[in-house]
């Protein structure tokens, strides 16, 4: 057999070699920090139909988390519920033992947003996509009050891995938190692609326990 010979992959091929690819990449980073640490950090809310409205998802490794995605559905933008996340996000960061939190978000998305949080610009990349950049930014954890972050988080006792504000008919909605993702739990190809550099969690793995965050009135 050609060793030398280079393949190109169909959509489901690739996305098999994007998971060994995950693994071996990790493995090398792993020994080359000593970080051992890696777990996926995620967060969803539901609405009172059970259908989810808004979600983070990331990892942490080696005192930095990262967030790869966050949404916030259409309708329910301005309600506070990306600023809730996000905080839910940088407590558990927190909680892990965490020093910083990483993110990107495109020119046309929000990085205003960010920038109002206490995120800070570190660099862009002009030109993905095409007349828009992908821009880089930087929380320091340190700098945060970080009682006031751990304080958002409290211990429940429901399973599912998204909050839902079906409990009672005046409940808001709720962030439901997962401190941990079995690695065999479906994930997009771009997190997969994302979380590549450190990401590790150990497979059939269960949380630990399930965080659950209530979300207040309506922010601006």
């Amino acid at each position: 057999m050609n060793t030398e010979c280079v393949v190109m992959l169909d959509d489901d091929q690739c996305e098999e070699l994007d998971a060994l690819l995950v693994e071996r990449i990790y493995e090398f980073n792993s020994n080359a920090t000593g970080c051992f640490d890696g777990r996926l950090l995620g967060a969803g809310i539901r609405n009172e139909a059970g259908e989810v409205i808004a979600g983070f998802s990331g990892h942490t490794c080696g005192g930095c988390a990262e967030i790869a995605h966050l949404w916030v559905s259409e309708s329910h933008r301005g309600q506070g519920l990306g600023r809730k996340l996000l905080h839910a996000a940088e407590a558990e960061a927190v909680r892990r033992g965490c020093a910083q939190v990483v993110l990107t978000t495109h020119s046309f998305q929000s990085p205003g947003f960010y920038e109002r949080l206490g995120y800070e610009r570190k660099y862009a990349i002009e030109g993905q996509p095409k007349r828009h950049s992908n821009i880089v930014f930087v929380k320091s954890l340190q700098a945060c009050d970080r009682g006031a972050l751990t304080s958002i988080l409290s211990f429940a006792g429901t399973s599912d891995v998204y909050g839902s504000a079906a409990r009672s008919s005046a409940a808001k909605p709720s962030v439901g938190f997962t401190q941990d993702m079995n690695r065999s739990a479906p994930i997009s190809k771009r997190s997969r692609s994302h979380i590549a550099n450190f990401l590790h969690s150990p497979r059939g793995q269960k949380p630990d326990h399930r965080l659950d965050v209530r979300v207040g009135d309506a922010e601006r």
